[in-house]
């Protein structure tokens, strides 16, 4: 990776992200979209920068061959493709657009724990096609496996070994301050991981 800054306050603000590849953007979005769940910043939000990096990831596979984004895609029906995608972008599009529909409104009871799965197919794509993991994408993989345990496979729970959380009681906010603990417990064992 070049020396584009993961972090928004490393950045200097004339280079904003002179010299940064669409795959660094794509984790640059990623890892703030992160930070912004962990810091309780609105949903709309996270949605808008997931999806914008999901995007990009989504782009990049199609045009450099991902693996992952190929066992995503060989589970479409043919023919059914741009459905998928639409169905996928629909509220990103919504939060991004007012030309078609100035006066629509945001459906109601849509959860926002489908910011944790844009992110986590986000992250499938990024790290497939060779972008680098910041300790928040490994902070937010293991929170995923925690929160939704009961949708993987047994040897894929095995991963987590000692870092099985009960969350099954647990609140939105209490799910959200466990990711942002995870964190902070992966700084401290790692006070020198490398910054993409």
């Amino acid at each position: 990776m070049s020396n584009t800054s993961l972090r928004c306050q490393d950045v200097p603000k004339k280079s904003f992200a002179a010299g940064a590849t669409k795959l660094e953007i794509a984790g640059i979005q990623i890892t703030a979209a992160i930070q912004m769940m962990y810091e309780g910043i609105h949903p709309v939000a996270i949605h808008t920068v997931a999806s914008s990096a999901f995007q990009i990831v989504r782009d990049l596979g199609s045009k450099q061959g991902s693996r992952r984004l190929d066992e995503i895609e060989l589970r479409i029906a043919d023919g059914q493709k741009g459905r998928y995608y639409k169905e996928i972008n629909k509220f990103w599009t919504f939060f991004k657009h007012a030309n078609s529909d100035p006066d629509a409104t945001f459906p109601e009871n849509v959860d926002e724990s489908i910011n944790d799965f844009a992110l986590r197919f986000a992250i499938f794509i990024y790290e497939d096609l060779g972008g680098s993991e910041t300790l928040e994408i490994r902070s937010f993989k293991l929170w995923f496996m925690g929160v939704y345990l009961d949708l993987f496979k047994e040897e894929v729970k095995e991963q987590l070994g000692s870092y099985r959380p009960s969350f099954e009681s647990a609140t939105r906010a209490d799910l959200i301050n466990m990711g942002k603990l995870t964190l902070r417990k992966l700084k401290q064992q790692e006070p020198s991981f490398k910054k993409v």
